[in-house]
């Protein structure tokens, strides 16, 4: 089977790798960044070490449960359309 008949085009292929690299990065960046707050986030809801994991919990899987709901959105929209549109309403808030 000859490569460019079977998805991508080479070129393209690369830009759909580094895309999802860069997304898987910023998922672990997000994270952190909820590990790096979660002392300061833990003495404002008074609770213990233990407690606290939970807020870690509770934040992964809230995202994990948008991600199917906002794939359908994408799906809807299509793939540009839905990318500028997350990327305005990120921007937005800052």
């Amino acid at each position: 089977m000859n490569p460019t008949e079977d998805g991508l085009p080479i070129p393209q292929r690369y830009w759909a790798i580094l895309t999802l690299m860069v997304g898987v990065a910023l998922s672990c960046l997000d994270t952190a960044l909820v590990n790096v707050a979660l002392p300061r986030i833990a003495k404002d809801l008074n609770s213990s070490p233990a407690d606290s994991i939970w807020v870690v919990n509770a934040y992964q899987l809230a995202v994990m449960i948008s991600l199917l709901p906002l794939a359908s959105f994408g799906d809807i929209l299509g793939d540009r359309r839905s990318t500028a549109s997350a990327s305005y309403s990120i921007l937005e808030r800052h």
